[in-house]
């Protein structure tokens, strides 16, 4: 979510953890009857696993989330970019290669969340080939 302090700062803990529910449960719902799966990932983070999903559905699968988060329309005070709740959503998707770890995903995934943050956020940034070239990756 963006912005996630300001709002717990001001909605307290029960309001931020109901937004995430509502989160989790857009993500749920865009989700149902695939084989992808969503968890919290620590804090206000989410990753999804999209099982065999090549780079261009990954990609789409994260703006329909991004855009279906906005949808719900939820109330920020707080956020100098919105007065509803945004996400930003950083996406990698990789074909394995030997010597590569579980840990080279997820550090692409989260460049590309960290380059979502600082373009602006409420947006949806791919994991681009160049950021890491000692692995293959991107979309």
């Amino acid at each position: 979510m963006d912005y996630f302090k300001p709002y717990n700062d001001t909605c307290g803990h029960q309001g931020g953890d109901e937004i995430l529910k509502n989160i989790a449960l857009a993500a749920a719902g865009l989700l149902q009857n695939t084989p992808h799966l969503i968890a919290r990932y620590g804090g206000e983070e989410f990753a999804a696993v999209l099982a065999g999903a090549k780079q261009a559905e990954a990609l789409a699968i994260a703006e329909r989330l991004r855009r279906s988060v906005e949808t719900l329309n939820m109330p920020h005070a707080t956020s100098p970019i919105a007065d509803h709740v945004t996400v930003s959503l950083g996406c990698a998707t990789v074909i394995p290669q030997p010597g590569m770890t579980d840990k080279h995903l997820i550090d692409w995934a989260d460049k590309a969340l960290y380059r979502a943050k600082a373009e602006g956020r409420n947006r949806t940034v791919c994991h681009l080939p160049q950021d890491a070239p000692d692995k293959q990756g991107g979309c």
